[in-house]
């Protein structure tokens, strides 16, 4: 079948309902040849076969019932877990209760659990999850995450034909005045190892001192660093929603998951507060009730950006994110 029959049957399948029929195609399709090995992003060129399956894919991961769509999401995780973040969080607008006799797949299984979670579903005590995959966080947000995490607006929707509407990972906000000098400073970074999945933003740097000095450190690395800085204080919890976005993966190039994002902000409030894995709810609480924040901007912000010094005083040291992404 050529690539015009293809689309012609594909798109008369969707709009009749027949999902039996159109997973049927998809196994079909993806039986009849060796998917290729993946590539990272940047570099990965997939066929007109591969982009037939990925079709298929994206329109049962949004509108078919549950045990289709989780079929399909299942097998192209296990194919490229980074091409299919997108799905499996179009999967994970349905109920927990619809989806999880589907989903026998153990890690996705609790990445759409995570992403119930952002959507506002309470899982604590559900018996096939375990808060050990995923470094301990647990299935329900805790209060600091939900200060403010906006259920419409912080999360992505979807429909059969992709994500509606489209939050932008970017720190600080535009109405955030900034308006407090930022001294200069001859602290020296430490480079620390990167926030999973944020591939765009450069590695966490640490400063022994103050946010306002890791602020200093930043400009100071910059090819033309301001000649007069300044900066803002903020609260942990206004950046948290921005933070699991950037945390999720490549916002410029579409596929960027939500739970990873909220399981690697986790991970790494738990090395800036000193936690072992799996993480202690009560005790995470803890570590971001003292973190004390500074933000600041570039001239050439666009889309994709973060600029957050986090500071832990009870270790005294500065965590320092900042990095950008274009379209």
């Amino acid at each position: 079948m050529d690539s015009e029959g293809l689309t012609e049957l594909v798109r008369r399948l969707a709009d009749e309902q027949r999902w039996d029929d159109l997973r049927a195609l998809y196994d079909r399709l993806d039986g009849e040849s060796p998917r290729s090995t993946p590539s990272p992003p940047e570099r990965r060129v997939r066929g007109e076969h591969e982009l037939g399956l990925a079709w298929i894919a994206r329109i049962m991961a949004g509108r078919a019932p549950a045990r289709h769509a989780a079929h399909i999401v299942t097998r192209e995780y296990e194919v490229d877990p980074w091409e299919a973040a997108e799905l499996h969080e179009a999967l994970a607008m349905r109920p927990w209760a619809e989806l999880a006799e589907h989903l026998a797949h153990r890690e996705l299984r609790h990445l759409v659990a995570h992403s119930r979670v952002l959507r506002g579903e309470d899982l604590t005590g559900v018996s096939t999850l375990d808060t050990a995959v995923f470094a301990g966080v647990p299935f329900v947000l805790q209060p600091w995450e939900r200060v403010c995490w906006d259920f419409e607006w912080s999360i992505r929707h979807f429909s059969g034909q992709g994500a509606i509407g489209f939050p932008k990972p970017s720190f600080p906000p535009d109405g955030l005045e900034l308006t407090v000098p930022i001294a200069g400073t001859d602290h020296t970074g430490l480079q620390t190892e990167p926030v999973p999945d944020a591939y765009w933003l450069e590695s966490p740097i640490t400063v022994r001192g103050t946010a306002w000095e890791g602020a200093a450190f930043a400009m100071s690395t910059w090819p033309e660093p301001p000649a007069e800085p300044y900066g803002a204080p903020a609260e942990f919890a206004a950046a948290y929603p921005d933070l699991v976005g950037m945390a999720g993966g490549g916002a410029a190039y579409g596929q960027w998951s939500e739970a990873r994002g909220r399981i690697g902000i986790w991970r790494l409030l738990a090395r800036i507060g000193g936690l072992a894995e799996p993480v202690d709810a009560a005790a995470m609480a803890d570590v971001v009730a003292r973190l004390r924040c500074v933000t600041w901007r570039r001239p050439d912000d666009d889309i994709w950006f973060m600029h957050l010094a986090i500071e832990d005083p009870l270790s005294g040291l500065t965590w320092v994110l900042d990095g950008q992404d274009f379209d």
